[in-house]
């Protein structure tokens, strides 16, 4: 009776602390180069810039306007973003319209796989290796860069690996189902080696 006992309150201990580890993630704030980047309408864009709709009109004046961001001194397509995680901003503009917008991420980066497959869910493919030391996820109408942080010849896509760069543009690719698969590019399979 008295083991009973004891497997009982080890069990109300264990099962008390998991809902507070629980309660504890929900109450984080979410990161906000993730908050950054949302669907309109039916694709990903970065606040209110929309890859192939926004006219480069509208998006350097958005970026020259905003006082989240502060525009390079070298390009007016370049913005640095100030509140942390901070990283650059680049517009690529194509016969008066917005085609890509790339987000760059310092090493101090604290956007990792996790959170943001989390934020995305399951990416359609990975191209592992596509740089050396990083790891891409494709997503319609997005990749991202990883630092691929598994110690050598390990190659494995851990959920710690930071955020080195996100690409929103139309990358051709609507519906995961209808990827193509090659000897470079696989199927995400989760945090595993590729």
């Amino acid at each position: 009776m008295r083991l009973l006992g004891l497997c009982f309150t080890c069990f109300v201990v264990l099962l008390s602390s998991m809902a507070a580890m629980i309660y504890y993630g929900q109450q984080q704030p979410e990161l906000p180069a993730v908050r950054d980047i949302h669907l309109c309408e039916d694709r990903f864009c970065v606040l209110t810039l929309i890859p192939n709709k926004t006219t480069s009109e509208a998006a350097l004046a958005f970026i020259s306007s905003d006082p989240q961001f502060e525009l390079s001194a070298d390009s007016n397509r370049t913005a640095y973003r100030r509140a942390v995680p901070s990283y650059r901003l680049d517009l690529y503009l194509h016969d008066s319209v917005l085609t890509e917008l790339d987000l760059l991420f310092s090493r101090a980066n604290v956007l990792t796989a996790n959170a943001f497959i989390a934020k995305f869910g399951r990416p359609c493919a990975v191209l592992p290796h596509y740089m050396a030391d990083s790891i891409v996820l494709i997503y319609p109408g997005m990749v991202a860069f990883f630092a691929d942080d598994s110690p050598p010849n390990l190659n494995r896509f851990r959920p710690s690996a930071a955020a080195q760069q996100i690409n929103v543009f139309d990358n051709q690719i609507d519906d995961c189902s209808r990827m193509k698969f090659d000897g470079s590019i696989t199927r995400w399979r989760g945090f595993r080696s590729y």
